[in-house]
Order: C-alpha cells, then structure tokens, then sequence
C-alpha cells in the first residue's frame, strides 16, 4: 500500500486533470491521495464528486504565505471546502495571482516576448490559479527558455523587468484560515526554505504537522526534519509534490514512495486507517 498526500492538478501548475491523476495514482497502485492545489480547492472538489474507484482522496490545498522573505508553502488538509472564510481567501487570492499575471504578460510584451492573456488561457485553462509556471509554459512553448528553471532564472526572475511582486500572507494568518475550516496545518517541503532556523521559528507557529518526507531532500534532511518534528509533537506528513512536468523528479506518480507507516498518526488524525 502506498499513498501520497501532495499532488498538483490542472486547476493549479500540475499537467493532469484531477481525474487522470487519480486514474494514474490507481494504476500504479497508490491508494490515498490529496490533491494540494495551490491556493485552490476546485480539482480535489470535483475528484470528490466523480470519484476514482480504489482510491481515496482527503481534501486538501497548498497555500503560500511570506516569512523573512522567503517563500514559505503551508499544506490543509481534511478542510471543509465549504467554509466561507476558506472560500472567500481562495477568490480573493485567485484573483491576485490573475491580476499579477497580466501585468507579468504585459511587460513580457512590453520587453518584445510574443505571449497573451489568450494564449494562457488556451494552453493553462480558464480556470487555474495562475503563477509563473503557467507563464513559464508560454515562453517554453514559444521557444524563448528550454524549460522552467531557465524562464524563473531569466525571464521571471524577481529582478527581471518583467517580474511583478506578489501579494504576501503571513504563515500565521493561513494557519488560522486552515483552523477554521477545520483542517489540519502541515509545514510543507521545509527543506526549500533553505534555513533550518527559520524553519524552527515557523514551527513555533500553531502547526499541526510538518511535511518530513519530500522528493528534494537527501537522507540526512529527512532525518534532521524527523527530529524535529518529533522534539515538538508533530504529526509527520509526507508526499511527492507530483507535478506530472517532464524532467522534474518524479517524473510518474508512485516514483517517490510513502508509505502507511511512515505516516500514520497523521493519517490517523486524517481519519483514515493506516493499513500496511
């Protein structure tokens, strides 16, 4: 039995619709998943109404918030998806990100870059929270970057003329949204913050888990993370952070693997029966 409690679909930066990712996740034999979207609900919502037979799926989100400066990327799970508050932060933060990248589109065309809001949408689809991968997908399809590293290290970087800043939450305010709609509050991918002592100042913050296991990190991370998860009671969570972007390790679902017992107080406070 595997399972994976991050997953990326069409309604955020992933390249799979919610049902084909839950057909994969059938065929390679993983049987619970979350779908973390970022900043929105809608894939992992519609998988719950046209359900994957041999697969459970816990509601879930990945949103983004701003410490020290750095990006920092908070997991909810077993949310309501009905709960207003959750659902008015979700539009007004899709909207943001919409807004942020025309204005993104607008100074690629400015600087001579032949992208458009209509071909975003085309090849993205109307309803994604936008990001600069999405504008990424653009440039890469029109030739001007060879994949996503190059156009974040070019063309979307945050010193490029092009780049646009985005709007910025504090973990503490995310936690609380996540809280009130009854969910659970797990730090994700600490090891991409890339500071271990902003990671211990986070986790003094009310999380309710950290996310231990993930693609980018070696063995002794993972070990370093485990600690210190463990020194403070956390519920230790983990997932493949799956994409489906060609050349992005994992490159197929089930290529990273979690098992039940690596998690199994957080799949027990998930409600779920963490079976071998």
């Amino acid at each position: 039995m595997v399972v994976d409690f991050h997953m990326h679909t069409t309604y955020s930066d992933g390249t799979m619709s919610p049902k084909a990712l839950a057909s994969l996740a059938r065929k390679r034999q993983v049987t619970t998943i979350a779908i973390t979207d970022h900043d929105e609900i809608g894939g992992g919502v519609w998988l719950h109404e046209h359900p994957v037979d041999g697969v459970t799926v816990v509601p879930g989100v990945e949103f983004s918030a701003t410490f020290h400066g750095k990006d920092v990327h908070i997991l909810g799970y077993a949310i309501d998806t009905a709960n207003k508050r959750l659902l008015d932060y979700i539009r007004f933060f899709k909207e943001e990100r919409r807004t942020r990248i025309i204005k993104m589109i607008t100074k690629c065309q400015q600087a001579g870059y032949d992208v458009s809001v209509e071909g975003l949408m085309t090849t993205c689809g109307e309803h994604a929270s936008y990001g600069r991968p999405h504008l990424a997908r653009l440039l890469i399809g029109k030739g001007y970057v060879t994949d996503i590293n190059e156009a974040f290290a070019t063309v979307l970087h945050p010193k490029s003329p092009c780049y646009v800043p985005k709007f910025t939450a504090h973990p503490t305010d995310i936690l609380d949204i996540i809280r009130e709609a009854g969910g659970i509050g797990v730090l994700a991918h600490p090891v991409l913050i890339r500071n271990d002592a902003y990671v211990a100042e986070l986790l003094d913050m009310p999380f309710d888990g950290m996310e231990c296991y993930h693609p980018k990190q070696d063995e002794e991370a993972t070990a370093r993370y485990l600690a210190m998860a463990k020194e403070r009671s956390l519920l230790i969570s983990g997932g493949s952070d799956f994409h489906g972007i060609p050349n992005r390790y994992p490159s197929t679902l089930g290529e990273f693997l979690i098992t039940p017992s690596m998690v199994s107080e957080f799949m027990r406070a998930l409600g779920l029966r963490p079976r071998v």
